[in-house]
């Protein structure tokens, strides 16, 4: 099977054969990856047709899932949305449980200080309804 894009400027969106996700083309290149199961398809055939290309892409193999901002891992995998033995391994667990617990301790730290917000702005609105502080802003 083989996904059929038209586009020149933009690309058309297509759907992944293999999971059934819509992937996004916002401009061509020789391989299409849906983000969802990892499907790598490769181009396979080019034609000019009434202004626009035609392509044609024929699926390669699955690839690990692990992407960060910077990168993304090019191991292949047998199925979709898997992980490669590398980003599977205990270094990988380790570091994944590290990135939860700083986002656990940032989604504290954010409470906190919301808490503190509505604490204080709660304490204007009372000063400002009973006339206090009218006359100075300053906290000393």
């Amino acid at each position: 099977m083989t996904l059929q894009v038209t586009g020149k400027i933009n690309m058309q969106s297509v759907e992944c054969e293999k999971c059934g996700t819509v992937i996004q083309q916002w401009v061509y290149s020789d391989i299409i990856t849906c983000s969802s199961c990892g499907a790598i398809y490769n181009v396979t055939q080019s034609e000019l047709v009434d202004q626009y290309v035609k392509y044609e892409f024929e699926f390669t193999e699955f690839q690990c899932m692990h992407k960060t901002i910077s990168e993304s891992c090019q191991n292949a995998c047998p199925a979709p949305g898997m992980y490669c033995r590398e980003h599977v391994s205990d270094d990988a667990f380790k570091e994944a449980h590290n990135s939860i617990k700083y986002a656990e301790e940032r989604l504290e730290a954010a409470n906190d200080k919301l808490e503190l917000m509505k604490e204080s702005k709660k304490t204007w609105l009372i000063q400002e309804v009973s006339g206090i502080g009218d006359e100075q802003d300053d906290v000393v």
